[in-house]
């Protein structure tokens, strides 16, 4: 997933840009100073980072350096929605993106939209994670960035996540899925994914909260390609999306077994009262 900084000091306008971000389908993480945003740069690479003109020109301008020397090909803006700033020729000339005045939001929206909308994606390139908490969403996300498997986009519910896979059906080498959601459950997706002759090839790993025997059976006979624990370790999320690259990569079928071994493992299960 895009992630992008927000840091302003004024609480309305860190809402203003929040609301622009993630209409745009970018990721935010909003900061109320520069300090706190260089903390943010230890342990996080941004792809995007908006900055308020209320902290200060020279402040900002140094902070998107640090931001560079991180990540040299990280967006910047620098925004004032009060009005137009004193100076703003040195962030220009810098390659800062400047937005200033009564148009800066509106101006700074067709930016975002704009970059969100030319990201480089390649073939089954990216990872949908469908979860409908923002916590574990987020958690996942942050995981997944650091494996370098790929881009990274998200979907609150099953519905969510058909219409983003029917807009761009080649865009995922998996889909990884929460079971219980509002609305349709995450076994209802792999259902769905599997009869639509677009996506049927696509392996999707589930999340649970609760790995049961009959957890376990009912994912496995809808299409399941793998299984993990809630919250999931992080080198066992990795093993089961690498796995899943490949599958991709190889045209290999996504299922982990048939409908019929499904059944039988169930009935095995039921034989010894197994509960995982």
């Amino acid at each position: 997933m895009v992630s992008a900084l927000i840091v302003s000091n004024d609480a309305t306008n860190s809402e203003t840009l929040i609301r622009l971000v993630t209409s745009a389908g970018l990721y935010p993480r909003s900061v109320a100073s520069v300090g706190a945003a260089v903390e943010w740069f230890a342990i996080h690479t941004f792809d995007y980072i908006i900055v308020d003109n209320n902290v200060g020109m020279e402040q900002a301008i140094a902070l998107i350096r640090q931001g560079w020397d991180k990540h040299p090909l990280m967006a910047a803006v620098l925004v004032s929605l009060a009005g137009e700033m004193a100076n703003p020729w040195t962030a220009r000339l810098m390659g800062i993106s400047v937005y200033e005045g009564s148009d800066a939001t509106a101006q700074l929206e067709t930016e975002l939209k704009v970059y969100s909308s030319k990201q480089d994606r390649q073939p089954g390139a990216g990872l949908l994670i469908v979860e409908d908490l923002d916590a574990p969403r987020y958690i996942i996300s942050t995981f997944v960035e650091s494996f370098r498997l790929g881009p990274v986009d998200s979907a609150r519910d099953s519905i969510e996540a058909m219409e983003i896979l029917h807009r761009t059906p080649s865009a995922y080498f998996c889909v990884l899925t929460d079971i219980n959601m509002p609305g349709e459950s995450g076994i209802s997706l792999i259902r769905k994914i599997r009869r639509d002759e677009d996506l049927c090839h696509i392996p999707v790993v589930v999340l649970t909260a609760h790995p049961t025997g009959d957890n376990l059976v009912e994912c496995l006979a809808a299409g399941a390609s793998g299984f993990l624990v809630k919250p999931p370790k992080k080198e066992a999320l990795k093993n089961e999306l690498t796995k899943a690259k490949r599958t991709y990569l190889r045209k290999q079928s996504p299922r982990v077994c048939g409908v019929e071994d499904a059944i039988h493992l169930e009935e095995a299960l039921k034989r010894v009262n197994l509960r995982l």
